[in-house]
């Protein structure tokens, strides 16, 4: 699975930087690597802290340092160059966005909202129903 994850990681490069590009962004590599962390951060810190409680409790599924070390190394100097390139691909081989319906750029009034949609009813509902439905 990792190994997938390392390969596939120029997608996501490619993915991040074509769609920010589109936006009309001007830090497409803060783009990229925000979405590189954003994605292997969380996995990264929750499988890190399951280790550390594994080895606390002497567990055998834990997993040893060298292969700890093996699996940073393979983030590091695969899957972040791979997400690199395809962010410099993506950003060099973007379109322009192409909206898929016509769109103006003069403003509509809202309407108000009838009663059954205000706030405050809204939010009595939602508390309403599960309650209801329990008792």
């Amino acid at each position: 699975a990792l190994l997938i994850f390392a390969l596939t990681s120029g997608v996501n490069g490619y993915v991040a930087a074509s769609m920010y590009t589109q936006m009309e962004g001007q830090a497409w590599v803060w783009s990229v690597v925000a979405a590189y962390l954003l994605f292997l951060g969380p996995f990264f810190i929750a499988a890190t802290f399951l280790n550390f409680v594994a080895v606390a409790y002497g567990s055998s599924s834990a997993l040893p340092f060298g292969t700890v070390v093996v699996i940073l190394l393979i983030l590091t100097l695969v899957s972040f160059p791979l997400n690199i390139v395809g962010g410099i691909t993506g950003r060099n081989f973007s379109r322009p966005f192409d909206a898929p319906c016509r769109t103006t750029k003069m403003p509509r009034e809202i309407p108000p909202l009838p009663w059954n949609r205000s706030t405050a009813f809204q939010i009595t509902i939602a508390g309403l129903l599960p309650f209801s439905a329990i008792y």
